[in-house]
Order: structure tokens, then sequence, then C-alpha cells
């Protein structure tokens, strides 16, 4: 920012400040009619939040004025824009960022409660806020129908952490008690959302410098500048990773056909948080389609209250999930695309699209994950698929055909019907899980004993020599006059998380 806009900015900025001082004092005994004088900090938020809050009726009459006016117009200047001439004919984000500045930096309740502020210190907070370069998102992925038994503390997994927060951790976390007196849309169901356990990422990333040259003026919010659209990943990484566990407890020892106990975690609701003070906090998302079951008054029958259901987690069972995700960050050192095993992860994105489908999605991604692994365009994938899985796997009752006829008969109209169509797609869920998680270790260990021999990338061996190396089970593998010696029990690996 060139020092003479800096300063014309700064003295805007000053004058505004006086303007709001003597707009609030004159507005003294309307204010004091409605709300307690001193105002107590500590209540602030709730006493706003649950009477009518002056802030809506004097802010529009403060930022209509002149004053602000000059304020946004030598603001978009600073940053490289042009003078602002009306404030009433476009959507601007420069006008939209100031605002947001002021509610969100405390300049606005300060000056409520007493009646005064600095202004130099606030407008250092805006220049920071405007240069700022790296800006911090948290993300909370609510898991939905789990609970960790006797887990009190945060899970830590490194790049994230499985949580339950209470009531005043989430307000405090997601800036609900701002959002109460300023964004109501914003406004989180937090009592209800305690009940739950989360994923929690913290990550930074960069900004662009701010550069009003380079943004146009629509009439209308365009979302994802200043009130960016309420979009995540559709599956966030550590959710894809907690789809790896073995969320079907038990599979089938024997030949005998039986449907299987499956249950899964949900994940319909995920928050983004930023610490950018010129951002507008994203839309609260509804509560209304977290699942309930009732909760009966054993005395009468009655329905008292709606709970949510719970599918329990161990203690032992986090080792396991551990092993899952530190195993996948060793993988994800390998650059899939230089040595052509790109293949692998799309498999696996197959399989998180297949773990929030319901059954004929998920049965036919499951087997699309199968042929990403296993499957050639050649005939008879049927056999090839069910050979490959006899070698790498003891399970002797795994039936690919049996798959392949429940997935056409799903193809061509008809549904999941009786016990043995829910037992094949038992098999599909367990075996489509254990294929990818067998990759990750295979292709694990053959990258670190080829990146003992310097290797590069380029010269792995590729999809179609991995698929060899399990048809002929072979022992070693040469590359680039290396020799590669593979597990003693290979193809038979240990499959991480269990």
């Amino acid at each position: 920012m060139i020092k003479e806009k800096e300063e014309q900015l700064r003295k805007s900025f000053v004058e505004y400040v006086k303007l709001c001082e003597n707009f609030f004092s004159y507005n003294k005994c309307f204010i004091t009619s409605i709300l307690p004088v001193p105002l107590p900090w500590n209540n602030l938020y709730l006493i706003l939040s649950q009477c009518f809050n002056p802030l809506n009726v004097l802010l529009p009459r403060v930022e209509g004025g002149y004053e602000f006016k000059k304020l946004v117009s030598d603001f978009s200047v600073a940053f490289g824009g042009k003078p602002v001439e009306n404030l009433d004919k476009k959507y601007l984000p420069q006008q939209e960022m100031m605002k947001n500045f002021l509610r969100r930096s405390g300049f606005y309740i300060e000056l409520l409660c007493n009646g005064n502020l600095d202004a130099n210190d606030y407008f250092e907070k805006l220049c920071s806020a405007c240069g700022k370069k790296k800006v911090k998102i948290i993300k909370l992925h609510l898991l939905e129908s789990i609970y960790f038994w006797e887990q009190k503390e945060p899970i830590d997994f490194g790049d994230f952490v499985i949580q339950k927060f209470s009531f005043y951790e989430l307000e405090e976390l997601t800036n609900n008690r701002l959002n109460r007196i300023f964004y109501p849309n914003a406004v989180l169901a937090t009592e209800e959302l305690a009940n739950y356990w989360f994923v929690k990422e913290e990550i930074y990333e960069e900004r662009k410098e701010l550069d009003f040259s380079k943004i146009e003026s629509p009439e209308t919010d365009p979302g994802g500048l200043i009130n960016p659209p309420d979009v995540v990943p559709e599956i966030p990484q550590p959710i894809r990773l907690l789809t790896l566990f073995k969320w079907q407890r038990e599979f089938l020892q024997t030949e005998q056909k039986r449907p299987l106990h499956w249950s899964r975690f949900l994940n319909p609701i995920s928050l983004v948080i930023t610490d950018d003070l010129l951002e507008i906090p994203r839309p609260a998302p509804s509560v209304s389609a977290l699942q309930k079951f009732p909760k009966i008054d054993l005395s009468t029958g009655r329905e008292v209250d709606r709970a949510p259901f719970y599918y329990t987690i161990k203690k032992d069972d986090i080792p396991k999930i551990r092993e899952i995700v530190d195993g996948y960050k060793k993988f994800s050192e390998i650059d899939l695309d230089k040595c052509g095993w790109k293949f692998v992860e799309r498999a696996f994105d197959y399989l998180g699209k297949a773990f929030f489908a319901s059954e004929l999605d998920e049965l036919l991604w499951h087997m699309v994950a199968l042929e990403a692994l296993f499957g050639e365009d050649k005939s008879k994938i049927r056999e090839l698929i069910q050979n490959r899985l006899s070698k790498i796997f003891e399970e002797k009752y795994i039936k690919i055909d049996e798959c392949y006829k429940v997935r056409n008969k799903l193809v061509h109209g008809g549904g999941i019907k009786g016990e043995a169509d829910q037992t094949i797609l038992s098999m599909a869920r367990h075996v489509a899980r254990r294929s990818v998680l067998w990759f990750f270790s295979f292709l694990s260990y053959l990258h670190s004993e080829l990146s003992k021999h310097s290797i590069p990338f380029e010269k792995y061996p590729d999809r179609k020599k991995l698929l060899r190396i399990i048809d002929y089970q072979l022992k070693d593998v040469e590359v680039e006059g290396k020799r590669i010696e593979l597990p003693e029990s290979f193809p038979k690996l240990p499959i991480w998380g269990e």
C-alpha cells in the first residue's frame, strides 16, 4: 500500500470513528432504554441475542452516511481500485469487506460498551487483516451415528483430530456469539451439535494480495469473494480415511449365507470457519437432516424426546484407525502420477463413494473399485478378478461371479432382496475395502525398497507389471538391474487396521 494512500485511508478511518462515537453518544438514551449500562462484557452477546438489538437500527444509519462512503472509497483506492462514487447502485466487495471488518474485529461491540475506542489500534488491525498472507481455516466434519466410548480427550491423528465439543467450546470455536448479533443466517444450533463427535482439521491457506483493480463489481454477490459458497470437498480426506476402518464388524468365515451387520457413520454436516476478518461467515447448515430416534419414558410409554443413535467405537479400535491413518500418510509420499500408480487412488475414491451410497449405487461403486484395481481390457474379467483375489486373500468363499449377478440384476431394474443378496452386498463391501488396503500396503513396501536403491518414480513397475507379480506370485522383482525381494508371505500381506 502506497504511503500517501495509507495516510488518506487512516484519515478517513479516524473520521469515521469520530462519527460513530458522536452518533452512539447522541443515541445513548435510546441504547440505555433497551440495555443495562454499563454493559457487562461477559454477558453482552447473550443480552444482545435475547432482546431487541439496537445495532440493527443504528448501523444502517451510520453506514449510510458520507463518512462511511468516503472510508469505502479510500479503502478501494488504497488497494488498487477506483474511487467509489455511489454505494447504492452495485454490490461492492470493498463495502462488504469493510462492514465485515467492523463487525468481526469487535469495533462496534467495543463502541457499544464503552462509547469510544482507540482509532489507531483498530486501523492497525484493518491493515493487518488486509495484508494477511495466510488464512487460518478450521473445518469441522460432523460424525453421525458413532460415539467414541470412554474417550474424554481429543484423539490426535496428526493432520486431524477427532473430538467432542461442549456447547461453550462450539460457541467459541465457531464465533457463534458474534454471529447471533451480526449474522443471524450463520447462527449454528450449537446446543444440538454438542451431542456429536467431529473431525477437526486446522489448515493455513495462502491468500492472494488484496487488489481491487482485479475485482469486478457485479450487481449482486457472485459468491466465493465476500460470501463464499458453503462448499467443502465431496468427501474430505479425513472422512475418506475413516471409511477404511472395519465398520462391518464380522465377515463370513464359512460358506453359510446370512446377512451381516453393517454400521457406518455419516457426514451430513461440515462447517468451515476462517479467521479472515474481511470475509462473511458461511451460512449455518440445517440440523433437520440429522437422524433422531425416539426416547421413551418407560413409566408412561410416551415419547419424551428424540436423541441421536450411536454406534460405539471402543478404545481398542483407536489404534487400528491410527494404523490406517499413519500408513496412508507414508503412502501419500509416493508421486502416483510419475510412477503410474494413480489407479489405486481412483479405487480409493470409488470406495468412498460406495461407503455413503445405498444398495444399488453401493454395490456398483464397490465393483468399480475392484475393477480399477484388478481389471484389464480382457475377456472373462470376472474370472480374472476372482483369481487375483484368491491369491491375495485367505477367504476362499469370495464369489465375485455372484457379485456380478446381483449387480446385473440391479442395473436391469431389480433390487436388493432377501438374505442372499444382502450377503453378496456385504461380501463386495468387505472385499473392496480390503483390496484397497492391500494395495496400499503392497505399494508402500515396494516404494520403501525401491527408494533404498534411489530408483526414480518413472522407473517403478507400472500397473500391468504389478498385476503380473500377483498372477505369478513372484517372490522378487527386478527394476533397473536391482533385484527387490518381496515379503516371504507375498502375496498374502498384513492389512492395516486388522
